[in-house]
């Protein structure tokens, strides 16, 4: 749509013509007046509600972290009492196992218990492996002051070694059936283990789980458990074949030296395998005999 554009003469008289161009010749000045007080005011007042909302926010903020935190720690401390609860349970049912093995009396197995407290707080061990200990020890048919000290050394065998509670239940028992010094005792066991594991580059967990492996088969060539440890020690600090692969081979060693016709074989390279008497000497004896004919075969 165009745009129109309509000019409109006005005839003006001189009178008027004069007073239009004054009115164009003169600058004008606007004045406004108003009271900045009631502003300031105004301004003051909303700084102060925004202040009192900003400490309310603030308050509302650690009302709320405060919530959570709390809501944690009511967790964390429900949460530790359903464990307690479940671990006493567990542990209770142990010690009713453990006694309906045992079958002793009420104050006699009270001691026993005492007893079980006191090697927890000696080797600083959880009840609940303490207890798994004991009924293992006591399923082997021992009476509760040999369970006792088989205990004490199986835990601290499994400290030391960082052995579960199975496998050092196992090392203990082995190493004590297979051993011909039936005056051995657990306690001994675990002493010479940690011993040779503080001087020699061999650990107490090896020499557990080697000894698990040929602790019987030694015991029946007739070596000592001193001399099964110095063997496994031996092989192990020239080998590095780690203590497992020593045991196994240490078994199928004495196992198969131990056959009449190796024995005889053994004589044909000058070795003597009998004694003075007729009876065969100990393997032990025989293999120290054949270690020295071996460089001249």
């Amino acid at each position: 749509m165009d745009d129109i554009t309509a000019i409109l003469g006005v005839k003006l008289s001189s009178d008027s013509e004069r007073m239009l161009s004054g009115l164009a010749n003169k600058q004008y000045k606007a004045t406004f007046s108003a009271d900045t007080r009631q502003f300031a005011s105004g301004l003051g007042q909303i700084k102060s509600q925004l202040g009192e909302f900003d400490k309310s926010l603030a308050a509302s903020n650690a009302r709320v972290l405060a919530f959570g935190a709390t809501t944690g720690v009511i967790y964390g401390v429900t949460r530790s009492i359903r464990e307690l609860v479940k671990a006493t349970v567990e542990v209770e049912k142990r010690m009713t196992d453990i006694n309906s093995i045992l079958g002793a009396s009420t104050s006699e197995f009270s001691k026993f218990k005492g007893e079980l407290f006191q090697i927890a707080r000696q080797t600083t061990s959880s009840f609940q492996d303490l207890t798994e200990a004991a009924e293992e020890l006591a399923r082997q048919g021992l009476g509760m002051e040999e369970t006792l000290k088989r205990t004490s050394a199986v835990m601290k065998l499994a400290r030391i070694s960082s052995m579960s509670v199975v496998s050092a239940v196992e090392a203990v028992t082995s190493a004590i059936n297979s051993n011909n010094d039936v005056l051995l005792e657990a306690e001994s066991l675990t002493q010479k283990l940690a011993a040779v594991d503080a001087k020699y580059a061999v650990s107490a967990s090896g020499l557990a789980e080697a000894i698990k492996r040929v602790g019987s088969v030694a015991a029946d060539a007739g070596m000592d458990i001193d001399q099964l440890i110095a063997a496994i020690t031996s092989a192990q600090q020239t080998t590095a074949r780690g203590e497992a692969v020593i045991g196994n081979a240490l078994k199928t060693i004495f196992t198969r030296a131990q056959r009449p016709k190796v024995l005889e074989d053994f004589e044909a390279l000058g070795v003597a395998t009998k004694n003075a008497a007729g009876a065969t000497k100990p393997l032990s004896e025989i293999l120290i005999d054949v270690a020295k004919q071996y460089d001249n075969l």
